[in-house]
């Protein structure tokens, strides 16, 4: 059977632990310790208890639900966590009562085990329940537990890391069957310094480089370093001069391995480098490849093919105990992608984070706009939904906006953020619809191109005058107007930032928020001057720059921006073109009073620190035959 997989929940998720915890049939087993049926008082406290200390705690805690793969239906929960005894992790393993006689629980506890041993590097798991429980005694025992005891008519069983290896590998002596413990930080960083490390074990094969070499293990350094050290930290000397070691080890054998393919002892060496670091996959493909070169002596053969039995075992119950996030995470690394077991994995996926970093992944292939769409799309925790829609030139986040609907009303920030910042009318149409804010409405009535029915309606049903009173004012009362609502605007953008900051505060890396084109904003229309210009002082995309030195006619403002724009292509598209790069929000493009962006110009020629920027500027300006009184732009550097 091989129809489960482990799902870490997500805080929605809690209404199947609630229904589980107050299953009397489920529970019975509770009963001795909450009688009389062994149901969880307060199960949705236990439930904000347990995804705050749990989830996300491994290897010291692990929690996760079982899942169906058929149709996604939860069918019980597994657990382990650190016991105060060092050495040992108590776990536990409960199938939902209509769901037992399936087979259940002896395929989550190969997950669970597989989770603990060949993931976290657990020692040791060890289980303690009542000696009448026949059927979990079983399952356990089939798994290679072994009893310690019975006390109080409570029987212990523990498996030890080396008895598991010993289980997968069919090896009963456990000879050379049980790696080291593996710290994950260190698996992932010798699995991504493998995939670095491709052009440098070339070279060491075509003898480019020495093996062994003190250029060699510089080169690897190198790349580690490129990598980061984050895997070191807490290490003592020890430890980091044997990673060191086995960095060197794994990256100049492979290079051997490439050169000499039938050479027994290079795979001897290997191979335990790789399982050190729980490299099943790695380990298996090399095994593999040897046990299909005919240049091998039979005798060799034996040794590899019994490895790789072993290898493929390790490989296949490794697999099986990464959750879709770690598995959707592991594709998104490979080069070159592959969308259709991308697809494959999101719906699995429930970490937002994870399909966060699915959504807004810079590869060029077409295949993967559609995945990408569907990732966002898939995210359901609003901090990350916040910080997708604040990256304006993300196109998934386009699919992410338009698929939200129950979940706006009463978020006020979200929807206003899309409204002053998205550079696409649909989006602001869309967010339109749950707008309660009158200025927002209008200002959508006014400048959001077929969004006009939408606001009117709101605003009709708000019991507002407007857009009526609108339509009947004067032109100086239509301008007052246009004014308090930006100036309104200004005031929520003030507080998106706030909001900006705690979202940052709550999501994790790769995802982030971007404040730019609320800085744009309110660099040109908050009402404040020294708000204006400490938000343009904070602006960083060269169009939004280019644009804000361009209208403001403040020049205290233009020479803090004109030390900023340090894009050639940028100054050519705000003298000759519409700045469309800017994400501009209510359609506004080059000033009317073109003089304006001439003192930009003056500025940037002035204040520049790059000579070839203020060469660019004023050879812009003489080929567009463009005349500022005062400034000989025949002369070069003329400010120099």
């Amino acid at each position: 059977m091989d129809d489960l997989t482990l799902y870490i929940p997500r805080p929605e998720d809690g209404w199947f632990y609630v229904k589980m915890m107050t299953d009397p049939a489920t529970m019975a087993y509770n009963a001795p310790w909450y009688p009389p049926d062994g149901c969880i008082p307060d199960p949705e406290g236990g439930w904000k208890r347990l995804t705050e200390g749990w989830i996300g705690k491994e290897p010291d805690r692990f929690y996760a639900f079982l899942r169906r793969k058929s149709d996604g239906a939860f069918v019980g929960d597994v657990n382990c966590h650190r016991a105060a005894d060092e050495g040992r992790w108590d776990m536990g393993i409960v199938i939902f009562a209509p769901e037992r006689g399936k087979g259940y629980g002896k395929e989550g506890l190969r997950l669970l085990l597989a989770r603990a041993f060949l993931w976290d590097g657990v020692p040791c798991l060890r289980n303690d329940f009542e000696a009448e429980r026949a059927a979990a005694y079983r399952i356990h025992q089939a798994a290679g537990f072994r009893e310690k005891g019975i006390t109080d008519g409570i029987v212990r069983l523990e498996l030890t890391r080396k008895e598991y290896f010993s289980s997968l590998s069919g090896d009963a002596s456990g000879r050379g069957a049980a790696p080291a413990p593996c710290d994950r930080a260190d698996r992932d960083h010798m699995r991504e310094l493998l995939r670095k490390a491709s052009p440098l074990i070339d070279r060491i094969a075509a003898d480019q480089i020495p093996f062994g070499s003190p250029l060699s293990a510089k080169l690897i350094d190198m790349l580690a370093a490129a990598i980061g050290h984050d895997n070191e930290n807490g290490k003592d000397e020890d430890a980091l001069g044997e990673l060191r070691d086995d960095r060197y080890t794994l990256i100049n054998l492979y290079g051997a391995v490439k050169k000499i393919p039938a050479f027994l002892p290079l795979y001897k060496q290997l191979v335990p480098v790789l399982r050190r670091y729980g490299l099943f996959d790695e380990e298996a493909a090399l095994l593999e490849s040897a046990a299909a070169n005919a240049s091998f002596a039979e005798e060799d053969l034996i040794w590899i093919r019994d490895m790789l039995r072993r290898a493929a075992a390790c490989r296949d119950a490794f697999d099986a105990a990464r959750t879709y996030a770690e598995r959707l995470t592991e594709a998104l690394r490979e080069k070159p992608l592959d969308p259709p077991r991308i697809e494959e994995l999101l719906d699995g996926c429930g970490d937002d984070k994870v399909l966060y970093a699915a959504a807004c992944g810079a590869d060029k292939d077409r295949a993967m706009v559609a995945v990408r769409g569907r990732a966002a799309r898939l995210m359901r925790g609003r901090d990350y939904r916040y910080a997708l829609s604040s990256h304006v030139l993300v196109p998934a986040r386009i699919s992410m906006i338009l698929d939200q609907f129950e979940s706006l009303k009463g978020d006020a920030l979200f929807i206003a953020r899309t409204i002053l910042t998205d550079p696409y009318d649909p989006d602001k149409t869309h967010m339109l619809l749950y707008c309660e804010d009158e200025a927002l409405l209008m200002l959508g009535w006014r400048h959001v191109y077929g969004a006009r029915s939408t606001c009117a309606d709101r605003l009709r049903a708000m019991g507002s005058p407007f857009p009526e009173k609108f339509i009947d004012a004067s032109p100086d009362e239509k301008a007052l107007f246009e004014r308090e609502w930006l100036s309104r605007a200004a005031d929520i953008a003030l507080g998106i930032l706030d909001e900006d900051e705690a979202v940052r505060g709550r999501i994790e890396a790769p995802a982030s928020v971007d404040s730019d084109p609320v800085y744009f904003f309110l660099s040109i229309h908050h009402p404040d001057r020294d708000v204006r210009l400490r938000c343009a002082e904070k602006l960083t995309h060269p169009a939004r720059v280019a644009y804000v030195g361009s209208w403001t006619p403040d020049d205290e403002i233009k020479e803090a921006l004109s030390v900023k724009i340090g894009s050639k292509a940028a100054i050519t598209e705000m003298l000759f073109g519409d700045l469309s790069g800017a994400d501009l929000v209510f359609a506004f493009r080059k000033p009317e009073d073109l003089s304006l962006q001439d003192r930009f110009c003056v500025q940037i020629m002035k204040n520049h620190p790059d000579r070839a920027i203020r060469e660019h500027v004023r050879a812009e300006l003489l080929s567009g035959k463009v005349d500022i009184p005062g400034v000989d732009l025949e002369k070069p550097d003329p400010f120099y």
